[in-house]
């Protein structure tokens, strides 16, 4: 009975053993380790990255927009940036670029030509274990659609460990995926490529071994031909490691030629454009790019856009000492068009002017315009809360449409403020309410009952009822199970603030506890969000929507109280960190936590579809007895162009 190699190079048994002749396995294993041996040894084709995945790469309808044969011209930036990964002068490159730019397609394409042409062990390091599943998944399909490679990794079988979500063999070496809070999987064996994806999200240490990102470049250091690239949007200037990595390389940039005078020029937001119509409503249809040259200004159509992008070039703007790194941005994108990134713009910056909430403008920095968010310093220092204290006395005034509660849970007494809004979303803070007492007794906790059923005076409508509370839930956590569990019928949550995560929502479901057999609604709060909005609203003035009110009844203290909280960068383990922290000299910040829980909760409300305009209308009828007069018609204005306003160095758009 004959026996013959496999696919990739191994020896494979016969199914039927009866008749199995030794001699003749012996000879194939011979023969299959010299084969073996001369392809090790054999130098690679000479070959780029971007011309193997011409010839290779199909993209599949389960991933792709566009499915079919890769092109590299359809998205002309991403040939340099693959080719640095068979340039042999190039060890790093780093990408710090926006969202829809084929990031995953270029990692999936240098995987697939060292495969291919020089294979050696791989490993794909991302924030979370979900990150690396869903990349693991987006691997697989490149291989059953690549005929390249799709015989030279294993295939996953029943009793066979060679193929797994996180490892899989190939042949002349493994790929293996891996989340960057695992300290083991970093710290093994070595590895020649790494590909370090999203690394502004990783977390600071892994474990307690250190920064994930030196754990797995450790791995590389036995390879001399080695590759390491780093990919990922950038977050906070001072803290972004994505931004650090491109100041470290020779931060080449996509110039792109002007349709019209041939100008080679970088595509940003100062050159987006877009008009507005009679009533002064944007048009993000109409979105262009102007052209930098003052004699030519140019306005680019979408079609001359994309040319354009197809007939650009990178150029390093520092020296080059084997670390390439690149900068691109959303606007270069040839499956995104202007008009979707003015929406998003304008959303963001709706939700600033209508809330103080600067987060989605970070966000649109950060992902779209692929560029670090400068702060301009988290604190209120500037504010005189105590000129700006208005006196509407005990009672809620007219336009407030719901009222919200925070607590605090101190050793010797309960803290709670509560907070009106108004169809603006502009917040009336009603002071400071003191339940002394021990927290682990009942008399605390069954005053915090009775002022939670006990109305609020209200100008317009008399009475008003809190809509929702919170309590914090850092001391004595069971206590307040207790009581979350017995108003079960209530908008009432047990609250947990967590810092640290720029990343995380104000608002965060997390797997409900029980309490007497009934789940009990604890949610965690990213704090630091929620802090940002905070000092984001008390900046802007009294008449803006957004913004935050309060009462005579705030004294010196209270207002000092306020603002207890700053935001502090300190080095941890050779990396930047930002941290909120009391300023020097304050003592207590309570009454700061209880407006950031507040604020935290309301967002959380309208979020879950509380309408405060179509609640002030049925107030105005019901206790007005008006009708909700329509608005007046906007008087007839020419229609204009509307230059962009790009925050962080400028002010929003008023």
């Amino acid at each position: 009975m004959g026996v013959k190699p496999n696919s990739w190079g191994g020896v494979e048994l016969p199914e039927n053993t009866d008749n199995f002749n030794k001699a003749d396995f012996d000879t194939a294993g011979r023969n299959a380790f010299f084969a073996g041996l001369l392809a090790g040894m054999k130098m690679p084709p000479k070959t780029t990255v971007s011309e193997w995945a011409d010839r290779n790469r199909v993209l599949s309808t389960k991933y792709a927009a566009e499915a079919g044969p890769w092109v590299t011209a359809r998205s002309e930036y991403t040939r340099e940036i693959m080719d640095c990964w068979t340039n042999p002068d190039v060890e790093k490159i780093t990408v710090m670029a926006g969202t829809q730019l084929g990031k995953t397609e270029i990692e999936l394409n240098c995987i697939g030509c060292a495969i291919d042409y020089d294979p050696a062990p791989v490993m794909c390091m991302y924030p979370t274990d979900g990150a690396t599943e869903k990349f693991s998944k987006r691997f697989d399909d490149m291989v059953a659609n690549c005929d390249a490679i799709r015989d030279k990794v294993s295939v996953a079988k029943s009793r066979d460990s060679a193929n797994t979500k996180t490892n899989k063999d190939f042949l002349g070496g493994s790929i293996t995926f891996i989340g960057a809070q695992s300290p083991t999987d970093l710290a093994s064996l070595p590895i020649r490529y790494l590909i370090e994806d999203e690394i502004d999200k990783y977390p600071m240490s892994a474990g307690r071994e250190g920064s994930p990102e030196k754990l797995a470049e450790r791995r590389t250091s036995n390879f001399p031909n080695r590759k390491i690239i780093k990919v990922s949007s950038p977050s906070i200037m001072g803290a972004s490691q994505i931004h650090k990595s491109y100041l470290d390389g020779d931060q080449r940039r996509f110039y792109v030629p002007c349709p019209k005078c041939g100008r080679l020029q970088l595509l940003t937001w100062e050159n987006v454009r877009w008009v507005q119509d009679e009533r002064g409503n944007h048009i993000p249809e109409s979105a262009y790019i102007q052209c930098e040259n003052e004699e030519c200004e140019h306005h680019w159509t979408e079609s001359e856009r994309k040319i354009a992008v197809s007939k650009g070039v990178w150029r390093a703007t520092a020296p080059f000492s084997g670390h390439a790194s690149f900068w691109i941005n959303s606007l270069y994108s040839t499956f995104v068009s202007l008009s979707s990134h003015v929406r998003e713009f304008l959303a963001a910056n709706e939700e600033f002017k209508a809330t103080g909430n600067i987060n989605d403008l970070i966000v649109f920095t950060n992902t779209i315009l692929a560029e670090p968010w400068e702060e301009k310093g988290e604190r209120a220092d500037d504010v005189d809360l105590m000129a700006r204290r208005e006196n509407y006395g005990d009672i809620l005034p007219r336009d407030i449409i719901c009222a919200t509660a925070a607590v605090d849970v101190q050793i010797d007494r309960l803290e709670m403020q509560i907070v009106g809004w108004d169809q603006h979303r502009r917040a009336y803070g009603m002071g400071r309410t003191v339940i002394h007492g021990d927290p682990t007794g009942t008399n605390v906790w069954d005053e915090l009952d009775r002022q939670l059923n006990t109305p609020i005076p209200h100008e317009l409508c008399n009475q008003m009822p809190i809509y929702a509370m919170v309590i914090d839930t850092g001391y004595l956590p069971t206590r307040v199970e207790m009581f979350v569990a017995a108003h079960m019928g209530r908008r009432v949550w047990g609250i947990k603030g967590v810092a640290g995560r720029q990343d995380m929502p104000m608002w965060e479901k997390q797997a409900s506890t029980k309490a007497k057999g009934r789940a009990v609604r604890f949610i965690n709060i990213g704090v630091d969000a929620a802090r940002t909005e905070y000092y984001g609203r008390l900046r802007l003035p009294l008449d803006q929507a957004g913004s935050i009110h309060i009462n005579m009844n705030y004294d010196q203290i209270d207002c000092e109280e306020m603002v207890a909280e700053e935001v502090k960068t300190r080095w941890v383990r050779g990396r930047k960190k930002r941290e909120w922290g009391k300023k020097p000299g304050a003592k207590r910040n309570e009454l700061f936590d209880l407006w950031t829980y507040n604020i935290a909760l309301f967002s959380h409300l309208l979020m879950e579809g509380l309408n405060p305009t179509a609640i002030y209308r049925k107030m105005q009828i019901q206790f007005a007895g008006e009708k909700y007069p329509e608005p007046a018609p906007t008087a007839v204005q020419p229609q204009q162009q509307r230059p962009n306003f790009v925050f962080g160095k400028a002010a929003p758009l008023k």
